[in-house]
This record gives structure tokens, sequence and C-alpha cells, in this order.
């Protein structure tokens, strides 16, 4: 990218979306500890449509030179969410998951942008793996400390445990953003994309929280 970084940009541009996202009762509910097992599958299942979604569009544009180049092997997540599944509702657990209505939109969005303009896909892959390598340290401590420490918990999404240094990799990734092949139109679309990833994962929260009963922070 030739001008402004577009690591700040889309950290700049996405902090208050990232920051109501952090404050919604479903997730104030999961660092507090009192997340149920149940209410924690739906979150497990909407999160695997989503990811099996983005992970079929990197698929899809391996060869993309931009798409490419943020496709992190040790970040994909969708196995560790197909473990998480059958934890909690059994190896017979495809037939029993079907995505709810935020999920739907969220999983759309994904697959309009891999097709009719694939670098928009980088502000998805921003905003989930890199949100929930970061974050994810909480939510799995806490997550341990309600369904157990054992590593069969259910909540392997959480762990990476194919990242072999976090810290090494958090850095490297604003790097590989700052080095796509990006005009600064393109980058404002990256950018665009990026916010709207936000407020569709907004959205899943708060349908989260209305179906167990929790108030909306704002």
């Amino acid at each position: 990218m030739a001008s402004a970084s577009l690591a700040r940009l889309l950290r700049e541009r996405t902090r208050d979306l990232h920051d109501r996202v952090e404050r919604t009762g479903f997730v104030r509910t999961i660092v507090a500890g009192r997340v149920d097992a149940g209410s924690y599958a739906r979150l497990v299942e909407s999160l695997y449509f989503v990811y099996a979604a983005m992970e079929h569009a990197l698929d899809a544009h391996c060869d993309h030179p931009v798409v490419s180049m943020l496709d992190f092997d040790e970040l994909r997540r969708r196995a560790s969410l197909e473990n998480d599944l059958a934890y909690w509702l059994g190896t017979n657990w495809r037939p029993q998951v079907s995505p709810s209505p935020a999920t739907r939109a969220y999983v759309a969005r994904v697959r309009e942008v891999a097709t009719i303009e694939p670098p928009r896909l980088v502000g998805h892959l921003y905003t989930r793996y890199l949100g929930d390598l970061s974050g994810g340290e909480i939510l799995a401590r806490a997550l341990r400390r309600v369904f157990g420490s054992n590593s069969d918990c259910g909540a392997a999404f959480y762990r990476f445990d194919r990242v072999a240094d976090r810290t090494s990799l958090k850095e490297r990734y604003p790097r590989q953003l700052d080095a796509l092949p990006l005009d600064p139109t393109a980058a404002e679309h990256v950018t665009e994309e990026a916010q709207h990833a936000f407020a569709l994962n907004l959205r899943l929260f708060e349908e989260l929280e209305s179906n167990q009963g929790i108030a909306i922070v704002d």
C-alpha cells in the first residue's frame, strides 16, 4: 500500500465498534464467568458458519494477489469449531445445526464480497482472525473457569494451538496488511467492509443476548 498504513486505518476506523462489541451483555457474561453451556454452544454454532464461509472464500481465492496474502493457515478456525460442536452436541452434530437470522446475514455478506469484490474480504479477515486472536486469550481463560481447565472443555476455538508465538503473529499481521497491493480507493473499501463486519458481529451478539435474556449494554 503506497499511502497511509492500512493497519492503522482499520484500527482507528473500527475502534468504536470494537468497544461496542466488548461492552455487549453477552461478552460481559462470558468474561464474568456466567455464560451457560447452551448459550455458548449457540455462539460456537454461529461462528462455525461464519468461519466456514470465510475459509471457503480463502480456498476459492488462494491465488488472488490480495486475499492470499492474509491466508495464515495457523489462524484457520473451522476445524476447531467443528471439534467444539462435537463436544457440545455430540459427534452427529451436523444435522443439528443451522444458521440463525443474524448468522445468515453475516454469511451472506461474506459470500457476496467474495464474489463481487474479493479484496473486501480483508475487512472480514482482519475483524475475525486478529480480533479473536487478541481477545480470545481473555475469553479462553474465562471459559476454562466455567467449563473446566482440560483441553476438551469445548473451547478449542479460542486456543489457537497451531500459533507458536501469539505476540509475533500479532506483530506480523499488521505488517502484512500494510504490504497488501491496494490503491487508496481499495483500501477505503476494505476499511468500510471491516466496519460492516464489526456491525454484523455486533448484531450476532445482540441476537444471542436476546435469546438469553441479557440486557444490551450501549
